[in-house]
């Protein structure tokens, strides 16, 4: 028994990694609420080729934002009596209308409405995986499921808009979780069954009321899955509990009830629209072809009346693609006229549902739209294959009901909207349950390699029965570090998507040129001094506050208190530094040429200065949030600053973006102080400076000195390949800066996950004796960064020269497009370095083995200083991209031996690493040569690494740990 109380509570410790569904519903409302904003304020006005005006797309949002002023004008002259729900067929018209009277008619008031939807799906997505997969591979592929149902571009076209899909898809997918509950093997309490009801009630009004037809698919659908599932139970000799059954049929119940009153009351208005759909495909369409419908004699007239609608919305959509041009049309000319051919085409629907667009058209009629589809679809097939391992390790009746559930209604929905277009909007709840079926195969799979044996084995038994005895948490096992790790790696990839609009929005605004140059160059400076000088600070803290922690409170509180007051003097001499010597930083990397951008940068670099005084707050705090296992709350503070930026470059005229750049950093910074202060408040710390005291600080300042050496030269390389690339021409400086972000992207990635989740769990290993586990986990984790860095390269290969050219196609000639698309591949073979590089330096920091780092970062940057003089002259940006690769492929392979030999890394650990990445490399060049043979080369080497990989996996659990 009391072995079962300490499991549980492990259990319950490491469910507290993941947020609440109320919590991530609340992340992905702020979060749809912000990207919807700037979607409409900022980035549409920037495009005019797909701007209609009002912050709205060339599409159906144009059509019903005139209908709701229309009716808000009558409104305001009649009175409320004129507000009708259902202007045009959906009840989201209706509430807009009502809007536009209140407010004035700015499409912006519907956003938190529609926001409020889209974070209800991104949530129910979120809490399905749980339902069918209840353990910690649940919780982690629903968060990793939920956030691309919350993040994924494309869903701004709707919730971005003003449609109706985010409500339709949230309401489906209610009624999916009610359903799939009504499968649980346990005995229910009585009242689950209302709430089954409920659920299945506000979801279908939810369903209907914007799409009044929708629950009809919904109940077909529904209805098909209970047919078939029964029948599996009953050939699977399993009884079928009375209550259950009953729940189901409830359920059916209420759906049909709902939609058969919806459509009654909205008949008229649902004909009126479809009508007039077929009518406008009609008088555009010249010849449209001759279509009737050949009634089958031995089905019931009902049954074949349903499979001629179906067929007779097929001819109507097909007919309006064809007059409006519509170029995303999948087999239109196949028109099925009986139920036997509607029956035949089902399965192709369904293949057409499920996967278009097809690869074949990825790279057809570019543009941003498109290649949104394309990459999204893309990270679709490569997370859906996990849904084998899911199946083959899951398998239940609820997984087997929710999946025919949803391959029915999709098949449906395929058969009636060839357009791909379409069919991707409204699919898309049903397509992300797919991806969550994969996610969760992907999700066991990592953890199972994470932790081949209970969680409990990952730590010295006598110290975990010290931290269930005492309630502390302070040992961190692997599955907790895949849990916060993905949490954190989720909420600062929102972050960067937010840093990646700022840099897009100034692009724009500013241009390829000398004022963007000023900008980029006076921002770096400041985060020269940040990252060689306040980031060694939170590395170094890290294994001296978690000793702290196990003496109190107070302990800890003094040594960071002390830290800050540290840091302040450090940053603050800084600070000052630049402010008297702008003038020289900027000579020193811009060079000698263009005094008037010799003067901006001066100025622009004094202003962004105190952001060095702010860091020491946000860096110090951070640390300690990391180590309080506040992961979550530490990352959420970095959204202050990009979201600040991108709301005051939208509240400034276009001349005026540069000044607006600059107070949105500073006051986001300052903002993200304030919540790092609120938290360590609420931890019971109070964030204060101290005097420094050294003899205090000695444990920190010994591991600083040697980090500072290490972090110096990493640091200098930014400003040093910012010279070699100003020395080039106007816009070089630019042009580097926007294709190297792809690598800081993915590197800063992995180095806050490194930073806030991994370090601490080393960190805690040593200090509790359990140096065994390190190199275990290392070994695992490194794998895991080969194979992650890798599928990125190979993305970014495959999508670089239309993202560039979508991108940046307006400021750029077509040989710019070229030259920068070419620097972005090769920059990305570095991304298996980069990521691998920042769990190993991290591992270096507590394996006390700063010195070899500091060796191996010198190996690096002399690498990189010398491809850049041999290049740079020849081969312009692009040898300032190659130098980059080779100081990075330096500097991590010496990282590589250097753990080799403190952390005791076996040969072939080492060999099987190093010749992965060269396996990515040749992927990448293998899937752009359009070679069969060297395609097949790729495939074999594929094979022959996954082989290495699983066999070191397999050695890895044979081994026994040291005992403690």
């Amino acid at each position: 028994m009391r072995n079962l109380v300490k499991t549980r509570a492990v259990i319950e410790d490491e469910s507290r990694d993941y947020p609440s569904p109320f919590a991530f519903w609340i992340i992905s409302f702020l979060y749809a609420s912000f990207a919807a904003l700037t979607f409409q304020k900022l980035v549409l006005p920037l495009t005019p080729e797909f701007h209609a005006g009002n912050g709205l797309l060339h599409n159906d949002a144009t059509y019903f934002h005139t209908i709701a002023v229309q009716l808000a004008t009558q409104i305001n002259t009649e009175g409320w009596k004129a507000w009708t729900l259902f202007p045009a067929a959906a009840a989201h018209v209706g509430i807009l209308a009502g809007l536009y009277a209140l407010f004035g008619p700015d499409p912006a008031w519907f956003i938190p409405i529609n926001a409020a939807a889209h974070a209800t799906g991104a949530m129910l997505i979120y809490m399905l995986g749980f339902e069918l997969w209840k353990n910690r591979a649940g919780k982690l592929g629903g968060l990793l499921a939920g956030s691309c149902y919350l993040i994924f571009p494309s869903a701004l076209q709707w919730y971005g808009q003003i449609h109706r899909d985010a409500f339709v898809s949230a309401g489906t997918l209610m009624i999916l979780l009610a359903w799939l509950r009504a499968y649980d093997n346990e005995v229910p309490v009585r009242y689950e069954a209302r709430s089954f009801v409920l659920l299945s009630f506000a979801g279908v009004l939810l369903v209907g009321l914007f799409r009044p037809y929708f629950p009809v698919l919904v109940a077909g659908g529904l209805l098909i899955s209970f047919l078939l599932t029964e029948v599996l139970c009953v050939l699977k000799e399993k009884s079928v509990r009375t209550y259950n059954f009953s729940a189901k049929v409830l359920i059916l119940i209420t759906i049909c009830f709902i939609g058969g009153i919806l459509i009654w009351q909205k008949v008229d208005s649902v004909a009126l629209y479809q009508r007039l759909s077929i009518d406008i495909a009609k008088n555009t369409c010249p010849t449209p072809p001759e279509w009737s419908w050949q009634s089958n004699q031995y089905l019931p007239a009902n049954i074949d009346r349903i499979f001629g609608r179906l067929a007779e919305v097929r001819v109507s959509v097909v007919h309006l693609g064809s007059a409006v041009g519509a170029g995303s049309g999948i087999d239109t000319d196949i028109i099925p006229s009986s139920c036997v051919e509607v029956i035949t085409y089902l399965p192709r629907a369904l293949w057409v549902g499920l996967f278009a667009p097809f690869p074949s058209t990825w790279a057809e009629h570019v543009s941003a739209p498109r290649l949104v589809g394309a990459i999204e679809t893309a990270v679709w097939y490569l997370i859906s294959l996990g849904s084998i391992i899911t199946f083959a390790k899951a398998r239940s009746y609820r997984l087997f009901a929710g999946t025919v559930f949803t391959f029915s209604l999709m098949a449906l929905l395929a058969f009636v909207h060839p357009n791909v277009g379409t069919l991707y909007r409204m699919r898309y709840g049903l397509w992300m349950y797919v991806l969550l079926c994969g996610a969760l195969g992907w999700a066991h799979l990592v953890l199972k390699v994470l932790s081949s044996r209970k969680s409990e084995d990952l730590i010295p038994k006598k110290l975990l029965h010290e931290d269930l005895e005492s309630g502390k948490t302070t040992l961190n096992g692997i599955n907790r570090v895949a849990a916060s790790g993905a949490v954190v790696l989720v909420i600062t990839f929102a972050c960067y998507i937010g840093f990646l609009i700022r840099d897009l929005l100034l692009i724009n605004q500013l241009g390829l040129g000398s004022d963007l140059d000023a900008l980029v160059t006076s921002i770096m400076i400041p985060m020269f001094f940040i990252t060689f000088l306040a980031m060694p600070l939170a590395d170094a803290f890290t294994v001296p506050f978690l000793s702290a922690q196990n003496k109190g409170l107070q302990n800890k509180e003094s040594l960071l208190r002390h830290l800050l007051g540290f840091a302040i003097l450090l940053l603050g001499c800084s600070m000052i530094l630049i402010i008297l010597v702008a003038p020289f930083l900027t000579r020193l990397v811009l060079g000698d040429e263009g005094v008037v951008n010799h003067k901006a940068t001066i100025l622009l670099s004094r202003c962004f200065a105190p952001i060095l005084l702010v860091s020491a707050w946000t860096v110090v705090g951070n640390a300690a949030l990391n180590c309080l296992n506040r992961q979550n709350q530490a990352a959420l503070g970095q959204w202050f600053v990009p979201v600040v930026t991108i709301v005051a470059l939208g509240c400034v005229p276009k001349g005026q973006s540069v000044q607006a750049a600059v107070v949105g950093m500073l006051l986001g910074s300052l903002l993200n102080v304030l919540w790092v202060v609120y938290q360590l408040k609420s931890a019971g710390i109070s964030f204060f400076p101290n005097m420094p005291s050294f003899r205090l600080l000695a444990p920190v300042l010994i591991v600083y000195r040697h980090l500072l050496f290490a972090g110096f030269l990493p640091a200098i390389l930014v400003p040093m390949n910012y010279s070699f690339a100003a020395g080039i021409n106007a816009g070089s400086v630019s042009a580097w800066a926007f294709t190297s972000k792809i690598v800081v992207l993915f590197s800063g990635l992995a180095s806050v996950v490194a930073t806030s989740v991994v370090l601490p769990h080393l960190a805690g290993l040593l200090i509790h004796g359990g140096q065994g586990h390190i190199r275990r986990d290392t070994n695992i984790l490194l794998l895991l960064s080969a194979w992650a860095g890798g599928l990125l390269s190979v993305g970014v290969f495959l999508f670089a020269e239309p993202l560039v050219a979508t991108l940046l196609s307006k400021n750029l000639y077509q040989n710019q497009v070229v030259e920068l698309t070419n620097i972005v591949k090769v920059g990305s073979l570095q991304l298996p370095m980069v990521i691998a590089g920042a769990l190993i330096t991290k591992l270096a920091i507590v394996a006390n083995n700063s010195k070899r780092m500091m060796y191996a970062v010198f190996l690096g940057f002399i690498a990189n200083l010398l491809v850049n003089i041999m290049l740079v002259s020849h081969f312009g940006v692009m040898g300032v991209a190659v130098g980059a690769m080779a100081g990075t492929a330096t500097s991590t392979t010496a990282l590589i031996l250097s753990a080799h030999r403190s952390v005791g890394l076996k040969f072939k650990d080492v060999a099987v690493l190093l010749s992965t990445w060269l396996v990515w490399v040749g992927v990448c060049v293998g899937v752009t040569s359009r070679s069969a043979a060297a395609l097949t080369s790729v495939l074999f080497a594929v094979a022959g690494m996954t082989w290495a990989h699983y066999f070191l996996l397999k050695s890895e659990k044979q081994i026994k740990e040291q005992p403690v």
